[in-house]
């Protein structure tokens, strides 16, 4: 399960350094090309850190969270899903 958090750490943390870096350097040059390309080279130091970091917290932080708001008894319980496969009343 840290796997997978983990995971979707490091995928979320790169999809926002990678728009963030875009972003930065949008409207300084004149192609949307060289603004992804200086924007990548430019944060690609932070952008490798700030991952890392983000992999080792989803992946030992948010577990350990998760187990202790259950033992605290503040989890959070989804309700039952509704089904429509009830047949017609005649």
């Amino acid at each position: 399960m840290s796997y997978i958090f983990g995971l979707t750490g490091f995928v979320a943390t790169f999809a926002y350094d990678a728009l963030t870096n875009f972003a930065t350097y949008l409207f300084l040059v004149d192609s949307l090309y060289q603004a992804f390309i200086i924007g990548m080279i430019t944060g690609a130091p932070f952008g490798v850190l700030h991952e890392a970091t983000n992999v080792v917290f989803f992946a030992t932080v948010v577990p350990a969270t998760i187990v202790a708001s259950r033992r605290l008894g503040l989890a959070f319980h989804c309700p039952e899903p509704v089904t429509h496969n009830e047949t017609p009343k005649n």
